[in-house]
């Protein structure tokens, strides 16, 4: 995935590139999994509303060591 980001501050204009991979939820609960973390709490924006795979800007996960 690339992220095309463009701002402009001060009447300077910003643009970058940023090559990252997808990485999903399953993805991320093996990966805490095995870093024995426990995940308590997943949501969807920074609001902490629900997480819903089609619909979030982002995945916030809430964990915690075992």
């Amino acid at each position: 995935i690339i992220k095309d980001i463009k701002f402009e501050d001060r009447n300077k204009k910003f643009h970058y590139q940023e090559n990252v991979k997808a990485i999903t939820l399953a993805d991320f609960k093996n990966y805490f999994s095995t870093a024995n973390l426990n995940i308590e709490s997943i949501f969807g924006d920074y609001s902490l509303t629900s997480f819903d795979i089609e619909k979030s800007d982002r995945l916030i996960i809430i964990a915690r060591k075992n």
